[in-house]
């Protein structure tokens, strides 16, 4: 009885000291794998045959491809991961793994990626004109008379995202002239331009008028410009939506106008063809965002 006692403590022993390993008969480690049995049967396995192999040390490394791992997982080669949540929003606590130049990760918070109180590019938003739009201005006027909200289809939608500092920049670009008869405005017709307006309101920084050219026989064809910036602080957890849009302006002097009809185009020559006198109305809308 003291005999089989002594045997059993004896194979406990080996079992709890030993090296196990598994297709090889050279164990390196605790537990030690070689996955296409190519390891020396009595050598240190070498780069090439090592690839194949797993192991875990005495500290509880595991080491995949790589027999002496030096941290709680060590890999030597690419790695996969399938079924990962998705998500379709980030926010400042988030963090993000970056690799060192040893190749051992850290985790970084995702705000580090962009410079304090520097906006990054967030999105970019265009619209195109698909159509002239005409204005008939056949009749009577009288000094400073305006028409200011000819809708010439020039609207863009944009988003805020919530819990940002947003920086707009807006620039657009509008032929407008005269069609058919180009004189029949002379002496009557002031002024032509565009109103920008931001959800439904004015925004003078980025309306222009000019002079029409009354004295000119031309076609009087004009292009307007101009830029439009603003700042806009989201501190909310929900996005905002805002509307830019461009309405034509026209201004009169006293007088009558007696052709019919005696339009203003607004957008474009003709919904067909290349537009290469007047090109083709264009707004385009970036915005650029920096966390809270």
């Amino acid at each position: 009885m003291k005999k089989i006692n002594y045997l059993i403590i004896t194979l406990l022993s080996v079992t709890v000291y030993s090296q196990v390993g598994i297709n090889t008969s050279n164990p390196q480690t605790v537990f030690h794998i070689d996955g296409k049995k190519d390891n020396h049967p009595t050598n240190i396995p070498s780069t090439t045959e090592e690839k194949n192999d797993v192991v875990v040390t005495e500290n509880g490394y595991v080491g995949i491809g790589i027999i002496s791992p030096s941290q709680n997982l060590d890999v030597n080669g690419n790695v996969r991961f399938r079924t990962v949540p998705e998500s379709n929003s980030v926010v400042t606590t988030d963090k993000i793994m970056v690799l060192q130049e040893d190749g051992t990760a850290k985790k970084v918070d995702v705000k580090s990626l962009q410079p304090a109180e520097k906006f990054a590019l967030d999105d970019i938003y265009s619209v195109t004109a698909t159509s002239p739009v005409l204005r008939n201005i056949e009749g009577t006027w009288t000094t400073e008379q305006k028409i200011n909200n000819i809708d010439i289809g020039m609207s863009q939608l944009i988003v805020i995202p919530p819990n940002t500092s947003t920086m707009i920049a807006v620039n657009y670009s509008v032929p407008l002239g005269m069609d058919g008869n180009s004189q029949c405005a002379n002496n009557v017709l002031n002024y032509y331009g565009i109103r920008f307006l931001k959800n439904g309101v004015e925004r003078p920084a980025g309306s222009r008028k000019f002079s029409f050219p009354n004295l000119s026989t031309s076609a009087q064809v004009s292009t307007v410009t101009a830029s439009y910036t603003e700042q806009i602080v989201n501190n909310s957890t929900n996005s905002l939506n805002i509307t830019y849009s461009l309405n034509g302006y026209l201004e009169f002097k006293s007088g009558t106008i007696t052709s019919s009809p005696c339009t203003v185009k607004y957008n474009m020559a003709s919904a067909s063809g290349e537009n290469y006198n007047w090109g083709k109305s264009n707004m385009s809308v970036q915005t650029f965002k920096k966390p809270l």
